[in-house]
Parts: structure tokens; sequence; C-alpha cells
């Protein structure tokens, strides 16, 4: 479980205006970790039993390819976690809060957010949120139709 401070502790300090800084919680990455370990197991029992596969000489470009070559989708299915636990970083600070997301993806924005114009806060959850207790906070403000 994560620990984060009670809201006395938070605003006792005085000598920062950064109060709390959250990442995305590994609890929310779960399905993820669980498709890296399922694609582990398959493309082990493919190169265990299928070692020798490959395709005929009449392709002319994938015929130099075994199935050795499957070992890059678990990678990319962990690369995607890294960028999943790192990509989104809020920092409450005493008057706003920052959301600094994309920062490992193609596309970086950084909506800021004053308290004061905070209209709605809504929480998503899936059941597997629920069980897991992660989810989606949604912050409605009067700038946009939607949430930010």
């Amino acid at each position: 479980m994560s620990y984060y401070p009670a809201f006395e502790d938070l605003i006792a300090q005085t000598e920062t205006t950064k109060l709390l800084e959250v990442r995305r919680s590994l609890r929310s990455i779960i399905p993820n970790i669980f498709y890296f370990l399922n694609s582990v197991v398959a493309v082990y029992w493919l190169n265990y039993y299928f070692y020798d596969l490959s395709f005929p000489e009449s392709v002319p470009v994938l015929h130099h390819l075994s199935v050795r070559w499957l070992a890059i989708v678990p990678l990319v299915f962990l690369a995607e976690i890294i960028r999943r636990c790192h990509d989104d970083l809020y920092i409450f600070e005493t008057h706003r809060l920052t959301h600094l997301a994309g920062r490992l993806s193609l596309s970086y924005k950084v909506p800021v957010i004053t308290y004061v114009d905070i209209r709605a806060i809504t929480v998503m959850q899936g059941v597997v949120g629920r069980i897991f207790d992660y989810g989606t906070v949604s912050i409605g403000t009067a700038a946009k139709d939607g949430d930010e």
C-alpha cells in the first residue's frame, strides 16, 4: 500500500510550495504485467517446441527469421510497463495542481489547474480497480467542456 501523508502534515510544510508528487500506482499496471508474463511463457513454449521452424525460401524477406525473433514481443510489453509507470506525474502545490502528461510519449502536455477553478472531481473504477484499489480521477473545471 502506498503511504500518503495526512492533510495536516502537508499544510504544516512552510518551506516549500510543492506539497506532494504522485506517480501512477504499480497496482494500475497489473493487467500489463499479466500480459508480459503470458507473452514470456508463450514465447518460451514456442521456442522450446518449434526451435527449428522457419519460413520457406520462397518468402524473400522473412526466410532468414526464426521463432527466436518472437522474444521481441515480451520486450515490447516490458517497455510499455516502464512507459506507463513514468509517463504521468501529478504535482500538488499550495495553490494549484500540475499534471505532467506524456513525459515518455510523443505528445507532452502540462495542464495547470488552480484549486479555485475546480468544479467537480470524478473517480472511475472498474471491477479490477475496485479489488486492487486504483482508478482514474478526473477533474472538471469551467475552462473545458469535459474533464481535465
